[in-house]
């Protein structure tokens, strides 16, 4: 197997669906972040009164909307500045000075 094609295997399986429907799978960061996450969602859960841990969940889910907004923006720019770059590489030739 040529190393494109290595590559490219590994592209399609990092980008399988059901994987990207689990992270921790595609990402070790992403993993730890998770369990560091539920460790201290029961810290707080035993420590905090209840009403103020639903305060807390929703401070979590607004943050996590925001990011996620934030990675679409990123991810659109970043896609457009890729088409651009490829289509000025296309049209691009030699310049005498």
């Amino acid at each position: 197997m040529s190393v494109f094609e290595t590559a490219t295997q590994e592209v399609r399986s990092i980008h399988n669906e059901n994987t990207l429907r689990r992270l921790e799978y595609v990402s070790a960061d992403y993993y730890w972040a998770q369990e560091e996450i539920k460790q201290l969602k029961e810290l707080l859960a035993k420590t905090l009164p209840v009403e103020e841990m639903k305060k807390i969940e929703q401070l979590h889910d607004k943050f996590k909307l925001q990011e996620g907004i934030a990675g679409e923006i990123y991810y659109n720019q970043a896609f457009s500045d890729a088409i651009r770059f490829i289509i000025q590489s296309l049209t691009w030739g030699p310049v005498r000075r």
